[in-house]
Formats: structure tokens, sequence, C-alpha cells
């Protein structure tokens, strides 16, 4: 009966680890969050995000144009956490009455809504999404987006080949 060197066993043992490196750096899953057109699917913007980013949308609403901003954590798991809305004024369709209710710099706060999402679909206008912005930096003006058009924001788990193909 032959027995197996050492080498057998370090050869073994390299073979796993380049085995668990390659799945690590190219296979294993990331949160990546897409803003795509619903008919055509076609995306406008993508981008690896974390569990606890911050996304906000500052948009007008309604034909009072009252500033209006909505901010969401993403979850660990990719849905998107409504926590707090800003708006400097109420009109129809605004809500009253949303979380813990107080006025800071002349504007209405309503924070602790958590209200789970699990994707964000608008009609877009150019004219009233004033930007999205993530973790406070600008990723997208109103202006960047086809006017009247359908739009999907989600976060989905890909796996990081997705993320160096697009």
């Amino acid at each position: 009966m032959k027995h197996r060197g050492a080498s057998s066993y370090i050869k073994l043992a390299g073979t796993a680890a380049l085995f668990f490196v390659i799945y690590f750096l190219l296979a294993s899953p990331v949160m990546v969050m897409t803003i795509s057109h619903q008919e055509t699917g076609d995306i406008y913007w993508s981008q690896r995000v974390h569990a606890r980013d911050v996304l906000e949308y500052e948009w007008i609403h309604s034909f009072e144009l009252i500033p209006y901003t909505e901010e969401f954590v993403i979850e660990e798991e990719g849905s998107l956490r409504l926590m707090t809305i800003t708006v400097a004024g109420f009109g129809a369709g605004i809500p009253e009455n949303k979380g813990d209710m107080t006025i800071r710099d002349g504007l209405v706060v309503m924070e602790n809504i958590n209200e789970i999402f699990e994707a964000i679909k608008w009609i877009h206008t150019t004219t009233n999404l004033t930007r999205i912005n993530l973790n406070g930096e600008e990723i997208l003006k109103g202006t960047d987006l086809p006017h009247h058009e359908a739009f999907y924001l989600e976060v989905e788990e890909r796996s990081r080949i997705w993320t160096l193909q697009n």
C-alpha cells in the first residue's frame, strides 16, 4: 500500500486555498443597487452598496412645488427602510403623521418611520426629481434620466463577477 507524502497534502491544501480565493474574489455575493428602465430593462446607473448605506431622494412635490426629501437605509438583505421624510409644507399626497414629527429649521421632519420597501418604482420627471444621493454624494440629477419614463431602483445580491462586467 502506498502512503501519500507530505507534499501531496500540501498540494491539496494549496489547491483548496486557491479555489477559496477565486470564489471570494470572483463569485461571492455583493449587494448592487441599480436604477433601470421598467419597460426596457436598460440600466442607467449601477453601483456596489453595503448594508447601512443611506439613500436620499430629493424632489419637488406637486403643483405647490414643495421641497421633499426621503431618506432610506439599505438593509442587510437589500430592502430599503424609509427612515426620514423632510418636507417644507403639506399638500395633497404628503403624509401628515408618519413616525416622530418635529419642526427643524422651518421644515417638517418625520423620523423613525421604519417602512420597508423592496424597490422604488416611479414615473420620472426631470422637473420634479432634484437628485438622488448615496451616503451624501450625488449619484444622479433629475436631468440625467429621460423625462416621463418609468424607472425602478432596487438592491440585489450579485456575484462579484457581475460587478466587474458592469
